[in-house]
């Protein structure tokens, strides 16, 4: 794909790709994770929505998602509304989306079935990809702020972990220093 490229000058099919930076950030944020790796895995997470939440913008999906735009663009002026105001209105803005789409697939089932993976009809189709890149933008809303507190707690607890070894190894150290008590 092309950085020049618009969301007219892409197929449906094309277009679809766009949602794998999303779905590879969704596997590594909601799939097992060792304790031991979970602060890079978070980290390669973030790098994947921050990559998907760029290429919806060089599309122009985010000056249609004015939702995600107050979160996602930088610089943007802080939505009036409380952040519970906010997530209400991301809950319906989802919710409507799950019904679109959910709306869409039952009238293409009878393809579905077929595992065309396809819908009898592009406009539809295209609908739908365009439904799925929204829904993911409001999903990368919620998801970035929790990685980020997310990644403060564990490299905070990391931090700890690592002044406690090196306090423990000086309080070592420093018995070693002393002279061994003589005898009574």
């Amino acid at each position: 794909f092309s950085h020049n490229d618009t969301l007219e000058d892409l197929s449906t099919r094309d277009l679809r790709f766009y949602l794998l930076p999303f779905c590879v950030a969704q596997l590594h944020y909601h799939g097992p994770y060792n304790r031991t790796t979970r602060i890079q895995t978070l980290k390669t997470c973030k790098e994947h929505l921050l990559k998907y939440v760029a290429m919806c913008k060089q599309l122009g999906l985010l000056a249609t998602n004015t939702l995600a735009k107050a979160f996602l663009e930088p610089g943007a002026a802080p939505p009036p509304q409380s952040g519970l105001t906010m997530r209400k209105e991301r809950f319906k803005r989802e919710r409507e989306l799950q019904q679109r789409l959910e709306g869409l697939i039952a009238r293409n089932s009878a393809a579905l079935r077929r595992d065309d993976l396809d819908f009898e009809n592009e406009d539809e189709m295209r609908e739908a990809v365009l439904a799925k890149l929204d829904l993911g933008l409001l999903k990368t809303t919620e998801d970035l702020p929790m990685i980020d507190q997310e990644l403060q707690l564990l490299e905070g607890e990391a931090h700890a972990r690592r002044q406690g070894r090196d306090l423990a190894r000086e309080a070592v150290e420093e018995r070693a220093r002393l002279p061994a008590p003589g005898p009574p």
